[in-house]
């Protein structure tokens, strides 16, 4: 009743009491209020407790999420901070990169220039097929558009001359035959035969390899039997750069090295591990035709 501030309501409630039975229903009913008045307190307390413990919880997740915030900072700086050196690893990359094209390009063009003056210069159609053939030969193992856009351009530029010159000389044959009617004689034709005239001859140890990269010169590897595939060599007896004929494997562009390739040695590239193996080590005639 002290606690419910109702005692004195509550004493004058039972002292008025008119019988005795009345009395006893008034202690009785007082004893039900103050029953459920207790337990609505303790209802009170307990949710009181509750709030007491929830607002502990809170507190202690808004400890974690704290925790968890720095946690995310500290990985967000982490995360920042490789991306930074990602970034500037990326761009030392690039710098190598545009430094290494650089070189790649200069050997390229020093490849391709000679075979590219003789098409400027020669009006000889033997040559200018030679080195149409040598220049599409190239075409594919090359990396500079530099260099690509100078082949193409002399390779459209071969064409045009041989093309020219093949209707010169088919005219200048067809006048010669008509006079040659006409005063009753028979002209007579040289001969033509091929060049055999080669810069060097070697009898080598060869042996076989595969895998994708960029050879000593910067050039893609390639193994093309009707064209110009790629020979690895020792620059000491055959120079880097060097056109090459190898009997049985066909011609070739001298653009790469080895550590195993010292002396009379070549290494041939095959497009395929079983080529190799098929390949096996054998004695070949290398013909060096330019350099």
């Amino acid at each position: 009743m002290y606690k419910s501030n109702m005692a004195t309501d509550m004493i004058y409630y039972i002292l008025t009491s008119e019988s005795i039975f009345d009395l006893f229903s008034r202690i009785d009913s007082i004893n039900k209020i103050i029953s459920v008045d207790k337990d609505m307190i303790s209802e009170i307390n307990k949710k009181k407790e509750d709030l007491v413990n929830d607002s502990k919880k809170i507190e202690e997740r808004q400890e974690d999420l704290k925790k968890l915030s720095a946690s995310i900072e500290n990985d967000l700086a982490e995360v920042n901070k490789k991306k930074e050196e990602q970034e500037s690893l990326l761009a030392k990359l690039n710098e190598e990169k545009d430094s290494l094209m650089s070189i790649i390009e200069a050997n390229e063009v020093n490849l391709v220039s000679n075979t590219i003056d003789i098409v400027d210069s020669s009006d000889s159609i033997s040559k200018l097929k030679d080195a149409l053939s040598t220049l599409r030969g190239l075409l594919p193992q090359l990396n500079s558009s530099y260099a690509i856009s100078l082949v193409e351009d002399a390779i459209s530029n071969a064409e045009y001359k041989i093309s020219t010159l093949e209707i010169e000389e088919n005219s200048l044959s067809q006048e010669n035959n008509n006079s040659g009617e006409s005063n009753g004689g028979t002209s007579s034709s040289g001969n033509n035969g091929t060049n055999s005239d080669y810069l060097a001859t070697h009898s080598m140890s060869a042996t076989a390899y595969t895998g994708h990269g960029l050879t000593a010169l910067g050039l893609k590897p390639v193994r093309d039997p009707n064209g110009l595939s790629t020979v690895a060599v020792d620059k000491n007896v055959i120079p880097l750069g060097s056109k090459v004929y190898v009997e049985g494997y066909g011609y070739a562009i001298a653009s790469d090295t080895g550590g195993a390739i010292k002396g009379n040695k070549i290494d041939l590239y095959f497009n395929t591990l079983e080529e190799c193996y098929s390949f096996g080590r054998r004695t070949v005639t290398v013909h060096v035709i330019s350099n």
